[in-house]
């Protein structure tokens, strides 16, 4: 097992076949750094911005490269985890994405019963609903999950993302966001915000 980030980099980009320049020209990260990660700074862990794109290049689950935790497999075959697609624009419509640029995937554990399919991340911009999500942080939503009171949820008012939280009042659901209020029903598209990955500044 190797002993470090740098080790594990090493490793698997040469058994890719991959130079250091072609690693870099694929994910994104600078050869520079790769060679420092490799040689000079080995025991060095670099955040997710850095390693998803690496893994990705890789073909490698993303928790293996940053910690050597290695992958299992289910008894049907099918890996443990599931990749979720992050898009960079924030565009949620009833269709698939699929034009939409993917910069990444996150990866998440199965569970037994859950599908994963429908689940994506987006990358925020704005601030309609700061504090609890911000600009530059990643949500992942759930395309099928059932709408609820007290959920925070996606949604398109006049052709634009917001986020807001869901209300009952009077026996309707309205969303409350810091742009104001909107009844459910005048949303083109809605979605349950299943997690917030916060950027660190």
């Amino acid at each position: 097992m190797d002993k470090n980030f740098g080790a594990r980099l090493k490793r698997l980009r040469t058994a890719a076949g991959l130079t250091k320049s072609e690693l870099s020209r694929r994910s994104g990260v600078s050869r520079e750094y790769i060679y420092q990660l490799e040689n000079v700074r080995p025991n060095t862990q670099p955040g997710i911005k850095v390693a998803q794109p690496l893994a990705d290049t890789l073909g490698v689950y993303v928790g293996y490269l940053v910690s050597g935790e290695e992958m299992v497999s289910m008894p049907s075959g099918r890996s443990e985890v599931y990749a979720i697609p992050i898009y960079s624009e924030c565009y949620l419509h009833a269709g698939d994405n699929n034009d939409l640029a993917k910069s990444g995937f996150l990866y998440r554990a199965r569970t037994k019963g859950r599908d994963a399919e429908h689940l994506e991340a987006y990358v925020v911009s704005g601030t309609n609903y700061a504090p609890i999500i911000n600009d530059g942080d990643c949500i992942v939503v759930d395309r099928k999950a059932s709408i609820d009171d007290g959920d925070i949820v996606i949604c398109n008012v006049d052709e634009k993302p917001i986020f807001a939280r869901l209300k009952k009042v009077g026996g309707e659901l309205w969303l409350e966001s810091n742009e104001g209020h909107y009844r459910l029903d005048s949303c083109g598209y809605c979605a349950v915000v299943k997690e917030v990955i916060r950027t660190l500044k």
